[in-house]
C-alpha cells in the first residue's frame, strides 16, 4: 500500500508541474503578443498606446520591454519624462544582462557630464555583447576624460568586431584617421587635436538623444 501511494503521490507531483509549465507557456505567448502589439503601435505613430502595452508587459516580467519601458520615460515617448524611472527600468534590464540598457544608462550619465559613470556603463555594455558602445566610449576618452591612447584601443576594438553597425564602423575609421593626422602633424600645435575632439562630441553621432536604443524583437526567453 505505501509504494502504491507512494507512485500516485509522484504522479500527481508530475501533473502539476506539467500544468504549471503549460501555463506558463501560455503567458509567455500572451507578454509576447502584448509586446509585439506595442512596436506595431510604436511604429504607427501611437506612442501612448505602445506605452501603456510595453508597461503592461514588463511589469509581468517580459524582458524585452524593461529596455522600451525605460526608452519612453527616457525620451518621453508616449509618457511624461521622467529620469528616476527610465533608469529603474534601464538597470532592471541590464542586471539581467541587456546590454543596450546598459549602454542607455551610460548615456544618460554622458548627456548629465558624468563622464566616469559614463565610461563604466559603456564598458558594461560592451562586455554584456553590446558592441557599438564602443564607439560612445572611445568619444568619452578622446573628450572629457582626455585619454587618446584608451580611446585608441576602443575604436582598434570596433575594427576587429563584426557585430557592429555600419554607421559606427564608419565613424570609427573616421576618428581614427583623424587620430592619425593629429599625431602625424603635432608640431601644428593643439589646432589639430580640436578637430577630433569636435568630432568625437555626442552631437556628432546623432541630434537628440543619442545612444538611447528601443527594441522591436524579443530577444530574451
Amino acid at each position: 500500500h505505501g509504494q502504491a501511494r507512494g507512485e500516485a503521490e509522484a504522479s500527481r507531483i508530475a501533473r502539476m508541474v506539467e500544468q504549471q509549465e503549460m501555463t506558463g507557456e501560455a503567458r509567455h505567448m500572451d507578454l509576447e503578443m502584448k509586446f509585439n502589439e506595442a512596436c506595431a503601435h510604436l511604429d504607427a505613430g501611437h506612442h501612448r498606446e505602445a506605452f501603456r502595452l510595453f508597461q503592461e508587459a514588463a511589469r509581468a516580467g517580459h524582458r524585452a520591454s524593461w529596455l522600451n519601458v525605460g526608452y519612453c520615460f527616457d525620451v518621453g515617448l508616449g509618457v511624461r519624462r521622467s529620469r528616476e524611472r527610465a533608469l529603474f527600468w534601464y538597470r532592471k534590464a541590464a542586471k539581467k544582462g541587456d546590454g543596450a540598457a546598459a549602454n542607455s544608462i551610460g548615456t544618460v550619465y554622458r548627456d548629465e557630464g558624468r563622464s566616469r559613470l559614463a565610461a563604466r556603463w559603456f564598458l558594461k555594455a560592451v562586455s554584456l555583447g553590446e558592441a557599438d558602445a564602443l564607439l560612445d566610449l572611445a568619444k568619452i576618452y578622446l573628450g572629457p576624460l582626455n585619454d587618446p591612447a584608451k580611446a585608441r584601443s576602443a575604436l582598434a576594438r570596433v575594427a576587429r568586431t563584426m557585430s557592429v553597425t555600419e554607421n559606427t564602423r564608419e565613424q570609427a575609421e573616421a576618428l581614427l584617421s583623424q587620430m592619425r593626422r593629429s599625431a602625424s602633424g603635432r608640431a601644428k600645435g593643439r589646432r589639430a587635436r580640436s578637430t577630433v575632439i569636435a568630432a568625437a562630441a555626442p552631437g556628432a553621432r546623432s541630434t537628440g538623444r543619442a545612444g538611447r536604443e528601443l527594441t522591436r524583437f524579443s530577444k530574451f526567453r
